[in-house]
C-alpha cells in the first residue's frame, strides 16, 4: 500500500544522519511514512548501517557516480511512493511528533501542490543556547519545511534540474512558484501555509550550504549556477504557460540579484585581492539574453530596472542578500554603474 509520506534524504559521507532517522522513529504516524536513503556514491557508506536499528519502512538507493544534492534527490523522487513528498538533509531532523498533524492539516485544506511549514534554523547543535530562530518556509527558497504533492510533481513534469549543483533548490522551487502563479488549474488551495513547525535546519560550519569556500573559482561556480537555475527555471514555466508579465519581472528580477550578490562577492573578495572578473563576464552574458528576450536596447534596460516597480524588487531582495550577510548594506556601485560595466 502506497504511503501518504515519502521522506527523500541525499547523503554522502555523513557522519550526522542518526538525529534525522531518530525524528522519523519517533512520530507517531511512522506508519505512514516511507524512508528512501540515496547514497550519493559515498567513499565510506558505513553511516548507513545505522538504519537497521529502525523500524520505519525504508529502502536504500546506491549512486553509482556522484550526483550532487539536486541529482541525488531526483533519484529518491523517480521512486517516492507517497502522496506527499518532503526532504531531509543528512545532518537535519524534524520535529518528533510533527507528521500526523500535517496530515490532517493537508486533507483539513484540502491542498492540492504545496504546503508549507515553520522551520527552525540553528547555528549549531546547540541550538537552544546560541543563535535561532522561527521562520515561515514559505519564506525562503529551501526545500526544508515544504511538502510536495506527488501528482502535482508528475502532472507538471517538475524535476530537479541536473545542470544545477548549488541553486538546485532555487530551481526545484522556482518553477513550482511559477506554475501555481500561472496555471489557471491553480488556485487558493494549490498553496497552504501552516504555524506548525516541522523542521530543523542547522548550518553547520561544514555543510554544503553553510560552507564558504575562499576564491574566485567558489564565486564562477556559484554565480553560473545561479544565472542557470533563474533562466532555466523561467524558461522552463514560460514554455507551458506564456505572460510577458512574468517574463519581464523574472528576467528583470533575476538581474536585481546578480547586482547584488556582484556587490556582495565585490564587497567580500576585492579586500582579499581576488580578480571576480569572470562574474561580471556571465552577468554581461545574462544581460545580453535579456536584452534579446524583452527586445530592448541597453538604455531602455537601464531605464526599466530604475523605474518605481524594479526599486520596490530591489528592497526586497536586497534585505535577502543581507539576511545572508549582515556586514554588507551598501552596494559599493549604483544599479546604473553596475549596467554600464556590463556594456
Amino acid at each position: 500500500m502506497n504511503k501518504f509520506f515519502s521522506i527523500i534524504i541525499p547523503t554522502y559521507n555523513s557522519k550526522q544522519l542518526k538525529k534525522g532517522l531518530d525524528s522519523i522513529e519517533s512520530q507517531p504516524a511512522k506508519d505512514l511514512i516511507e524512508v528512501i536513503i540515496v547514497d550519493d556514491n559515498s567513499i565510506d557508506d558505513s553511516h548507513l548501517n545505522l538504519l537497521s536499528n529502525y523500524t520505519f519502512d525504508y529502502k536504500i538507493i546506491k549512486n553509482t557516480v556522484n550526483l550532487g544534492p539536486g541529482g541525488a534527490r531526483q533519484v529518491g523522487l523517480d521512486v517516492a511512493q507517497g502522496k506527499w513528498i518532503t526532504f531531509l538533509d543528512h545532518d537535519d531532523y524534524f520535529n518528533p511528533k510533527c507528521f500526523h498533524i500535517v496530515k490532517e492539516q493537508i486533507e483539513h485544506s484540502q491542498c492540492t501542490a504545496l504546503f508549507e511549514t515553520q522551520i527552525i534554523v540553528a547555528k549549531d547543535e546547540y541550538w537552544p543556547m546560541t543563535q535561532q530562530y522561527v521562520t515561515d518556509s514559505g519564506l525562503n527558497c529551501m526545500l526544508h519545511g515544504k511538502f510536495f504533492n506527488k501528482d502535482f510533481l508528475i502532472k507538471n513534469n517538475i524535476k530537479f534540474n541536473s545542470k544545477i549543483y548549488a541553486q538546485e533548490d532555487v530551481y526545484f522551487l522556482a518553477v513550482i512558484e511559477g506554475i501555481i502563479g500561472l496555471c489557471p488549474d491553480y488556485d487558493y488551495k494549490s498553496r497552504v501555509s501552516s504555524p506548525i513547525i516541522t523542521y530543523y535546519w542547522f548550518l553547520w560550519d561544514d555543510s554544503t550550504s553553510h560552507k564558504k569556500i575562499n576564491g574566485k573559482e567558489y564565486i564562477l561556480y556559484y554565480f553560473k549556477d545561479y544565472i542557470t537555475c533563474n533562466y532555466d527555471s523561467y524558461r522552463f514555466v514560460y514554455d507551458l504557460y506564456p505572460n510577458e508579465k512574468f517574463k519581464n519581472n523574472k528576467l528583470t528580477s533575476c538581474l536585481l540579484y546578480c547586482y547584488l550578490f556582484y556587490e556582495k562577492f565585490y564587497y567580500v573578495y576585492s579586500k582579499k585581492n581576488i580578480d571576480i572578473s569572470d562574474v561580471l563576464e556571465h552577468c554581461k552574458n545574462f544581460k545580453n539574453i535579456i536584452l534579446d528576450e524583452l527586445n530592448i536596447t541597453h538604455e531602455e534596460l537601464i531605464e526599466i530596472m530604475n523605474d518605481e516597480v524594479r526599486a520596490e524588487m530591489y528592497l526586497i531582495l536586497a534585505n535577502k542578500v543581507n539576511e545572508c550577510s549582515p556586514d554588507f548594506s551598501i552596494p559599493q556601485h549604483t544599479l546604473t554603474q553596475f549596467l554600464n560595466m556590463l556594456k
